[in-house]
């Protein structure tokens, strides 16, 4: 992305705040002269008082705003966005396994992985399959007997 875009999304997100260069000036230490030219293509921040202005306007996805080849995410869906609140109440215990299972899924999920569970022609899972099928839940008995250890 050239400093033109960087600088054009950089202004795009300060008035969608709502605030003035001179505003942003101040909260970064610049002056609005300096926070213009960045925005102008005719300077850039360091990185990081980029990522510091990120923060000041609420960029949660660097990214997606600034990747032109990536482009903005999709808006989660209501079922990802009660999975996230869900996530976010689980202690560290909890998450730890939903991230074991979901990485599983997601080696099962990926086309031309060598170790994805393949579905067998009758529907059925291979042998092979419930070997991996039992370690996940050995690893999940070995999680589940550390967090009641004292």
């Amino acid at each position: 992305m050239s400093r033109e875009k960087i600088g054009k999304a950089m202004k795009d997100l300060r008035l969608r705040q709502g605030m003035t260069a001179k505003e942003v000036g101040k909260l970064v230490g610049k002056s609005e002269k300096t926070i213009c030219a960045w925005e102008t293509g005719r300077g850039q921040p360091d990185l990081d008082l980029f990522f510091t202005l990120c923060r000041i306007y609420q960029v949660e996805d660097v990214s997606a705003v600034f990747d032109e080849k990536i482009g903005p995410l999709p808006s989660p869906t209501v079922l990802e966005t009660r999975l996230l609140m869900k996530y976010r109440r689980l202690d560290s215990h909890g998450r730890e396994l939903l991230e074991l299972v979901l990485d599983k899924e997601y080696q099962r999920c990926q086309p031309g992985e060598a170790h994805g569970m393949v579905a067998a022609r009758d529907g059925g899972v291979r042998a092979a399959d419930w070997e991996e099928l039992e370690d996940m839940e050995s690893v999940y008995n070995k999680l589940m007997r550390k967090k009641e250890e004292p």
